[in-house]
């Protein structure tokens, strides 16, 4: 175990910078200052001292080893030779143009883990999984299934906790089992593989869709980041994709490692009966079914873990039924697949969709041409996509069967779409856009359509 610190080595020489003070700052500077209690750090973001969370605050009333400054402009004074970034800072930053003019090295609270596990990932496997949605439930189905087999596995990345968070626990793991197998699986966003030089030892690669559109310049900028999850890959290492989708199997194609494959339209013969509904949850379990035939799972066990497994908040979930109408949170369908997926759920009842939010620059012109042939109970509308949804709808079919609602708040969607609906009939919340203009982020979101749903009952 002497050789796990090789990792930390460079940091002791570096002037270090945390770029970026939320939930993933907070975990690099906690394992920053356990590693290094001495070590000066500088501090940025783009929000004044007053406005950070209360946990900073409070860390820079008491660390005098802290130095502060707004990032909307190169810091004055001196300059650190390695900055740790936040996934999903601006591409168009200026301080990004300021690193680069000095060449100053950027890493990551994921690259920092990644870099921990390096030497000894004989005893730790990583596997990591990104796509556009789905991910989390691909993570959690994953985690869920090598617990049910009786081993050692954590979640982190952008579900559970940041990587870092993990490492101590992970460490006790080794020293108390040195023998013992540990996993990690890890949910990957384009924001944190942008960057990333090294690579999970399986990757699962669902399928990509255009999103974040608003961050990178185009979809193809898009997709790149998402392939850094196989671009380091060795020989040793492993993908894992669906090859009825064109863009993961052409990511995979730049993976050294050994690619195996699925189908959702494939069942294995021993899967009578899994927990989640909707065919896209099938390609959300196959990945999980995959790595347990490659790590010689019983089928028995895997068929026991996804009976029972529990679907995700946000997720598809179903939050209530009042009048004989279900309530279906599903606030995590932030782009059109996602919502058409998800409908696709309910094709022998009558929905009544809310729908609409944020606007990330995606094309609705296919989402409205769908819904426009839908035999919907009602279409509720939230800004700003919500004008998007409904003028794509309309210029497919002036006068559809049934009525749209523009809205503003969350409690106004559900009391319309209680009005709407008939018993027998869902109510799915699956807004096919982001949150941020309306409600502080998806969780949120959810959260609202939740308590308006049980003030119903």
């Amino acid at each position: 175990m002497t050789h796990l610190p090789l990792a930390l080595t460079k940091l002791v020489q570096s002037e270090i910078a945390i770029w970026g003070l939320g939930r993933e700052g907070l975990s690099s500077y906690r394992f920053l200052r356990a590693a290094f209690p001495n070590l000066h750090f500088y501090l940025y973001d783009d929000k004044a001292e007053s406005e950070l969370s209360p946990e900073w605050r409070d860390i820079l009333a008491h660390d005098d080893q802290l130095v502060f400054s707004s990032s909307f402009a190169a810091p004055n004074g001196p300059q650190p030779t390695l900055i740790f970034k936040t996934p999903g800072i601006p591409l168009h930053h200026p301080l990004l143009t300021w690193i680069g003019e000095k060449n100053i090295t950027t890493t990551s609270n994921t690259q920092l883990f990644l870099e921990l596990v390096e030497p000894v990932k004989d005893q730790i496997m990583t596997i990591g999984v990104t796509g556009t949605k789905g991910k989390s439930t691909t993570c959690a189905v994953i985690h869920h299934l090598l617990e049910t087999a009786g081993w050692s596995s954590w979640l982190a990345g952008n579900i559970g906790m940041p990587p870092l968070d993990i490492w101590p626990e992970l460490t006790k793991s080794l020293l108390s089992q040195p023998s013992r197998q540990l996993y990690v699986v890890l949910e990957l966003s384009a924001h944190q593989l942008h960057d990333m030089h090294l690579n999970p030892q399986i990757a699962v690669i669902q399928n990509i869709v255009p999103e974040h559109l608003d961050y990178y310049s185009s979809f193809e900028s898009y997709v790149a980041a998402k392939g850094q999850i196989v671009r380091f890959q060795t020989a040793d290492d492993y993908v894992i994709y669906n090859h009825d989708y064109p863009v993961p199997t052409q990511l995979a194609r730049t993976s050294a490692g050994q690619h195996i494959t699925f189908s959702s339209d494939e069942l294995p013969g021993f899967l009578t009966s899994i927990s989640l509904p909707g065919h896209h949850n099938l390609e959300n379990i196959m990945p999980a079914i995959t790595i347990g035939q490659l790590l010689q799972i019983p089928e028995a066990i895997m068929a026991h873990a996804l009976s029972n497994f529990k679907p995700l908040p946000h997720r598809l979930e179903l939050v209530g039924t009042v009048n004989g109408v279900a309530y279906y949170n599903d606030s995590l369908a932030t782009v059109p697949d996602a919502a058409l997926a998800a409908l696709k759920t309910f094709a022998d009842q009558r929905v009544v969709l809310i729908a609409g939010g944020f606007d990330r620059g995606v094309d609705y012109s296919q989402f409205g041409q769908k819904l426009a042939g839908m035999p919907l109970r009602g279409l509720i509308l939230f800004p700003t996509t919500g004008e998007k949804i409904k003028a794509a709808l309309l210029g497919m079919n002036s006068h559809p069967n049934f009525p749209i609602h523009n809205v503003e708040t969350m409690p106004e969607a559900v009391k319309i779409s209680a009005n709407l609906a008939q018993s027998g009939d869902v109510v799915l919340m699956s807004p096919a856009a982001a949150s941020f203009n309306t409600f502080k982020d998806y969780a949120d979101r959810g959260n609202q359509f939740t308590a308006a749903v049980a003030a119903l009952a």
